[in-house]
């Protein structure tokens, strides 16, 4: 009888040990997916300023080439 009720109260200890552990491993899992979707939206608004910094290059670039000189041909 001593014997049954040491292992039911083992047995409720390992059940309770084990749905701490599974809650760790799932709010471990959660910080894992919130941290993936923040560097995704950090490479995202990255990458949209690297192509908005092209283009102003393109534009500055654009600005510095020289004209033809047309005012002296005729």
């Amino acid at each position: 009888m001593i014997i049954a009720i040491i292992i039911g109260i083992c047995s409720i200890c390992f059940a309770v040990l084990m749905n701490r552990v599974g809650n760790a491993i799932q709010q471990q899992e959660q910080h894992r997916e919130k941290f993936a979707m923040l560097v995704a939206q950090e490479l995202h608004r990255l990458d949209l300023a690297i192509k908005h910094n092209n283009k102003m290059i393109a534009q500055a670039e654009a600005m510095l080439e020289p004209e033809t000189k047309w005012w002296g041909r005729n």
